[in-house]
């Protein structure tokens, strides 16, 4: 259980890594070098390899499937087995574990094993919420899945064990939408068939072009290049990651191109559920980009999804695997679990004792943890059981529990929360005199109306001028009828 808070740290003889408790947040924390008695041992630090998480050792030994991977041709249609999961929405570029036991699973798997190129070893994961999931078996459809973006996964690898289930690990591919056998969308396009669940499909098309040499760009048009520029996903990826630096620095690790960024930013960022359906939906990279600097403008604090306590910060997540902060396990039942790992977190009670078996994380023992507010089920605390394992503790929150919504009115810096990282930078820098808050606001006007093309931005800008304008002419309660 978590100490009260400003409580003095506990040491023992083992000189184990111990927990304390400041300002309400529950931290990891060693005791420094100079505490050590005499006849102490120091043990030599080491820190956690990502590669280890990422390559799913829990599972045990896997095979390697040969071959490469052929993207399927955009826009054409295609019949797919399928499996709808709930709370995890996959994005092209992420890894999905599974564990398939039922007949229905195992009927997928060979389906997906049996199709021909490019098909082959490819199924549909379609994403649908927990209070609509079907038990006993995750294959059945729900009445209530709409018309929702899906994602591709191709099987990588596979183990086969004694009682007859398999351990998959799946790589996601390409967006696809559910259609009707004659090419129109549908809401309900499953085929319950011998061989488990499948569904006519459509490969979207992602809405990359090559850019233009600058040159020619700046002789298109008589828009300017600062507003053209809000439409070019590789000024936009620049940004994006700028905003990373300052507000998630445990999180930039990526390389790749605008598209790649666009995808890897909405399997890591710690978002609630409907927000990264959202974010699959986007047409292209620039709008998917667009919406995740908002959302890097406005988060801040994150918060238990049942009752809005504040449990972490976002400036809080560490990467834990090769993949980023972000990643998805299964567990020996064969739940599948998306979930974010954070160096900090708050209003956390413990259940249980804690365990090693089938730990994600080899080295560390796991701990259930929920919120202290509404006992809802947020994820799991693992501490090191390895000496000199570093980090010595952290914790692993599921992000379908968790959510970004906040009572916390915008501050002055157009739409950044108060508790946002970036309006805390900003203030700093304003408090520095570095920056004019005047000069800011009025170059963030346009970054406001940014998602828009840019002849409706800069028509919206020109409304909002004029409106002030009249304003202030004619009063100021003509600007609030």
């Amino acid at each position: 259980m978590a100490q009260a808070a400003n409580e003095t740290p506990v040491t023992n003889d083992d000189n184990e890594n111990v927990t304390i408790q400041t300002s309400h947040f529950e931290v990891a924390e060693q005791r420094p070098a100079s505490t050590l008695l005499q006849d102490e041992v120091i043990v030599q630090q080491q820190r956690f390899d990502p590669a280890i998480a990422a390559r799913h050792e829990y599972i045990g030994v896997v095979e390697e499937l040969p071959g490469g991977f052929i993207l399927l041709e955009e826009g054409s249609v295609h019949r797919l087995p399928a499996v709808s999961l709930p709370d995890v929405v996959l994005m092209p570029g992420s890894t999905l574990p599974m564990l398939l036991s039922t007949p229905a699973e195992l009927s997928l798997l060979n389906s997906a094993l049996n199709q021909p190129k490019p098909r082959h070893r490819l199924f549909a994961v379609v994403y649908q919420p927990r209070w609509q999931h079907r038990a006993p078996t995750r294959m059945e459809p729900s009445s209530f899945l709409q018309d929702l973006v899906a994602c591709t996964a191709e099987i990588r690898q596979i183990r086969r064990q004694d009682d007859g289930s398999v351990y998959i690990v799946a790589k996601g591919r390409q967006r696809i939408v559910r259609i009707k056998g004659d090419g129109q969308l549908a809401s309900q396009a499953w085929d319950a068939t011998n061989n488990g669940y499948h569904m006519d499909v459509r490969v979207l098309p992602e809405g990359e072009v090559h850019p233009l040499p600058l040159p020619w760009r700046q002789g298109l048009a008589h828009w300017p290049a600062w507003a053209a520029r809000s439409q070019d996903p590789a000024w936009l990826s620049t940004r994006a990651l700028h905003l990373c630096r300052i507000m998630l620095p445990a999180a930039v690790h990526f390389s790749g191109g605008a598209l790649e960024l666009s995808y890897w930013l909405a399997a890591n960022l710690p978002l609630g559920i409907e927000t990264r359906v959202a974010l699959l939906q986007c047409r292209s990279s620039a709008d998917r980009l667009h919406m995740e600097i908002d959302l890097l403008q406005e988060i801040g604090t994150v918060r238990c999804g049942a009752c809005l306590a504040p449990v972490a910060r976002a400036e809080d997540v560490m990467a834990m695997t090769e993949e980023g902060v972000s990643s998805v396990f299964v567990n020996s039942h064969g739940y599948v679990h998306d979930m974010a790992t954070f160096s900090v977190v708050n209003g956390m009670s413990y259940q249980g004792r804690p365990e090693t078996e089938h730990c994600w994380f080899p080295g560390y023992e796991w701990t259930i943890c929920n919120c202290q507010g509404c006992y809802t089920h947020l994820g799991w605390r693992y501490k090191a059981v390895q000496p000199g394992l570093i980090p010595s503790m952290f914790w692993g929150l599921r992000r379908p529990a968790l959510s970004n919504e906040t009572a916390v009115p915008n501050g002055s810096g157009r739409g950044l929360k108060h508790d946002s990282p970036l309006r805390r930078h900003l203030n700093l820098l304003i408090g520095h005199g570095l920056v004019d808050s005047d000069e800011y606001e009025e170059e963030n006007e346009w970054r406001e109306l940014s998602p828009s093309p840019p002849r409706l931005a800069t028509l919206h800008m020109f409304m909002a001028r004029m409106q002030r304008a009249l304003g202030q002419q004619f009063g100021s309660n003509w600007d609030q009828n």
